[in-house]
C-alpha cells in the first residue's frame, strides 16, 4: 500500500508541475500581445550601476489585467526605460505591455499606474502610506552621473553611473493631478494635525530620523498615524 501511495504522490506531483508550468506559459504568452523583444542592454551596458528596481531577476511578479492574474517569474522594472520587462534568455527580455494594467505586484513592492503630469502620461508609483486622506506615492528615478574625463588626452577617467533616486508624490484626489512632495521638514510636518507635530518632531530625534530619507520619513508618516489609530 505504501508504493502505491507513493507513486500517486508522484504523478499527482508531476501533474501538478506540469499545470503549473503551462499556466506561466500561457501567461508570458498573452503577455507578449502588445509587447516587444529588445536586447539585453545590460550585457553591454557601459555605465556602471543597475538601473533596475532589483539587483537581480529572481523576482516574481503578480500583473493585475483586467479581471485576471498573470504571473511571471525573472521579472524586473527598467527604472531608466520606465518598463516591466521579463528576462527569458540570457541575450534579450520581454517588454511587457502594460496597456489596461491596474497594478503589478513585484516581490514586496506595489505598483499602480498614475498620470505623470511631469512627462504629460501614465508611469507606476509605489504607494507607500495615506496621511489625512491623501495617498503617498514613491516613484523609483534614475539619472546618471557623467564621468570625468581627461580634456588633454581626450580620454575617459571614470565610468557614467546610474544613480537611484526616490521622489515622494501626494495623490489628493484621483482626478486632480499629482502633487510632488519636498523632503522638508516643513513639508512633511505641514501634512500633519498641529497638536500631533510636537510628538512626531520628538520621535524623530529619538530615533535619529531625518526628513530628507525617504525611509525615515515612511517611518514618521507611520508613526503619525499610529497616534489616531
Amino acid at each position: 500500500m505504501k508504493k502505491v501511495h507513493f507513486i500517486i504522490f508522484l504523478v499527482s506531483s508531476s501533474i501538478l508541475a506540469q499545470s503549473n508550468t503551462r499556466s506561466v506559459m500561457n501567461d508570458i504568452q498573452y503577455l507578449q500581445t502588445g509587447g516587444m523583444w529588445v536586447k539585453n542592454l545590460k550585457v553591454e551596458d557601459p555605465i556602471e550601476g543597475n538601473p533596475y528596481l532589483f539587483e537581480n531577476w529572481n523576482n516574481q511578479a503578480r500583473i493585475y489585467k483586467g479581471n485576471k492574474i498573470y504571473r511571471i517569474g525573472s521579472f524586473n522594472y527598467n527604472i531608466a526605460k520606465e518598463r516591466f520587462e521579463a528576462k527569458l534568455s540570457e541575450d534579450s527580455v520581454l517588454v511587457i505591455s502594460t496597456g489596461g494594467v491596474k497594478k503589478i505586484e513585484l516581490n514586496d513592492v506595489v505598483l499602480k499606474p498614475h498620470y505623470d503630469i511631469e512627462f504629460y502620461k501614465f508611469n507606476f508609483f509605489e504607494e507607500l502610506d495615506s496621511i489625512n486622506g491623501s495617498i503617498i506615492l514613491k516613484k523609483h528615478v534614475i539619472k546618471i552621473l557623467q564621468g570625468s574625463f581627461n580634456p588633454m588626452t581626450k580620454t575617459r577617467i571614470t565610468s557614467d553611473k546610474y544613480i537611484h533616486e526616490e521622489h515622494l508624490y501626494l495623490l489628493n484626489d484621483e482626478k486632480k493631478p499629482l502633487v510632488r512632495l519636498k523632503l522638508k521638514k516643513s513639508k512633511i510636518l505641514g501634512l500633519m494635525n498641529s497638536k500631533e507635530k510636537t510628538k512626531v518632531n520628538e520621535f524623530a530625534k529619538k530615533n535619529k530620523l531625518r526628513f530628507s530619507k525617504v525611509s525615515d520619513v515612511q517611518r514618521i508618516i507611520k508613526f503619525y498615524n499610529s497616534l489616531s489609530s
